[in-house]
């Protein structure tokens, strides 16, 4: 049976934002006027999956007090409320938060999220530091998958020095059975990535954000040919900054985009569509509370 499932949805107000939000104004650029565009809400949300015809969909949340940025928790669990059965719920905490692992206690145990996001170059934290230790600790305690923002940004007060998805490689090995999403396929270190996916289990990927970057997604997907990862590569379409039909439709349409290239097989695309269950990551729906 298959099944439509985006990996990488937000829900957000534009009092969430902060001083991201500004950063956004100054980068200039079309991704930052969609990302500031305040269509995040929930109702937005839920337009944008029901006519997307989305079957099941994460909701991310993230925090930031380097920039301001507050996505409540609460705010994400709210929506998973709203779709029994269809969502699943990522929350966030600040590793430079010294109540962090009480936040995290309480939104795993209270709120009933499943997952976690952490986002080293927007919270300004080294992967190895021990406050982000003692997260990836509990969370492991709690059976929590993990997302991590391991990329470049473009916010212009953040720093790709710590974003590098090659730092994640000792996390994935002391943590072996906690699942770890790069997301945005770690781009532009996407070599990088396929090569964590290659060398641990418990590792993945997703495509958000990077359809309207043809050229280096193709090149990430042949390479996960080669090494034979594409198994644990997402579906994502990084919403509310694209919709979900709008990113399926880039990738069906990928190989058409790029003429006289190799072709990535039509396999390797339905299966990252239509075959990529929340089950692959043992993650059940019908668990939140």
């Amino acid at each position: 049976m298959t099944a439509f499932i985006d990996w990488h949805t937000h829900v957000w107000l534009p009092e969430h934002l902060g001083e991201f939000g500004r950063g956004l104004d100054v980068a200039g650029q079309e991704l930052a006027h969609r990302c500031w565009s305040g269509e995040g809400s929930h109702d937005d949300h839920d337009l944008a999956m029901r006519r997307s015809g989305v079957d099941g969909f994460i909701v991310l949340g993230l925090c930031s007090r380097f920039l301001e940025l507050d996505i409540p928790n609460d705010y994400i669990a709210e929506q998973v409320r709203r779709h029994p059965g269809r969502a699943v719920g990522v929350g966030s905490v600040d590793p430079n938060d010294p109540d962090a692992l009480t936040e995290l206690k309480r939104l795993r145990l209270e709120l009933g999220l499943q997952g976690l996001k952490l986002s080293p170059p927007y919270q300004d934290f080294h992967p190895h530091s021990a406050e982000a230790w003692a997260i990836y600790e509990l969370a492991d305690q709690q059976e929590m998958f993990l997302l991590f923002h391991q990329g470049s940004v473009f916010h212009p007060k953040c720093s790709i020095e710590n974003a590098n998805p090659v730092l994640l490689d000792r996390v994935a090995s002391a943590f072996p059975r906690m699942r770890i999403i790069i997301c945005h396929c770690g781009q532009p270190w996407t070599n990088e990535t396929v090569m964590l996916m290659a060398r641990h289990p418990n590792v993945y990927t997703d495509i958000s954000a990077r359809l309207n970057r043809p050229w280096q997604l193709h090149t990430m997907l042949m390479n996960a040919t080669d090494y034979r990862v594409t198994d644990k590569i997402l579906f994502g379409s990084d919403f509310p900054v694209f919709q979900p039909d709008e990113a399926r439709d880039q990738l069906l349409t990928l190989n058409q985009r790029l003429p006289g290239l190799p072709t990535v097989p039509d396999a390797v695309i339905d299966g990252i569509l239509f075959e990529r269950p929340f089950s692959l990551l043992g993650i059940d729906p019908a668990a939140n509370h």
